[in-house]
């Protein structure tokens, strides 16, 4: 694309495990040094909105400067 702007967009793809010990060893130690709040899962009542790669992807779009 040489020097135009452009998009990068990317899907992945995943499988659920049952605990968050069934993560490789490598996976769960990058969550712990970087990404702490993510060795526990929300609560049940958790209220937040779900965001999606697309909700997220949408808004990072919308808020780009033109």
């Amino acid at each position: 694309m040489g020097d135009r702007d452009g998009l990068f967009y990317t899907n992945t793809a995943g499988r659920k495990l049952d605990r968050f010990e069934d993560l490789s060893p490598t996976m769960r130690a990058e969550i712990a040094a970087r990404y702490p709040e993510y060795t526990m899962p929300p609560p049940l009542d958790d209220q937040r909105p779900n965001e999606t790669s697309w909700t997220y992807f949408k808004k990072q779009l919308a808020a780009a400067p033109r």
